[in-house]
C-alpha cells in the first residue's frame, strides 16, 4: 500500500570525509604507544595514572600540571549550592505539610456546608 505524504522527505545524507593530511610515522608511533603501554613522554601509563592520582590527593611529591585546577570551577559551585539546597528542601516539606492541613480543612468546612444544605 502506497502512502500519500505532502512533503517530500530528504534522503539522508552521507559523510564523506578524507584528511587533508596524513603522517604515517605519527600513527605508526602511537599505536607502538598503545602495544607497550607507554605515554608519548616515555612514563608507563600506571606510573602517569598514579601521578595524577597523588596531585588529586595533595601529595607534593607528584604534580601534574593542571591536575588541581580540573573540576575546580564544579567543586566549587556545588560546595556554595548545598546549603541552599538543603534549605529549599525544609522549606518544600514545611510547604507541603501546610497545604495538606489546608486541603483537609477546606473538605471538612466543604462537607459541613453541604450537610447542611441537605438538612
Amino acid at each position: 500500500m502506497a502512502r500519500i505524504t505532502f512533503f517530500s522527505t530528504p534522503e539522508p545524507r552521507q559523510y564523506n570525509y578524507t584528511p587533508r593530511y596524513y603522517d604515517e610515522r605519527k600513527e605508526r608511533l602511537e599505536e607502538l604507544y598503545k602495544k607497550y603501554g607507554r605515554t608519548p613522554e616515555g612514563m608507563r601509563k600506571a606510573e602517569a595514572e598514579a601521578a595524577l592520582k597523588d596531585a588529586a590527593e595533595g601529595n607534593p611529591d607528584r604534580y601534574v600540571p593542571g591536575s588541581l585546577i580540573h573540576g575546580a570551577y564544579a567543586r566549587a559551585r556545588q560546595n556554595r549550592e548545598e546549603p541552599r539546597a538543603k534549605s529549599r528542601s525544609r522549606m518544600k516539606k514545611i510547604l507541603t505539610a501546610i497545604s495538606v492541613v489546608l486541603i483537609i480543612a477546606l473538605a471538612w468546612f466543604l462537607g459541613q456546608g453541604f450537610l447542611r444544605l441537605l438538612r
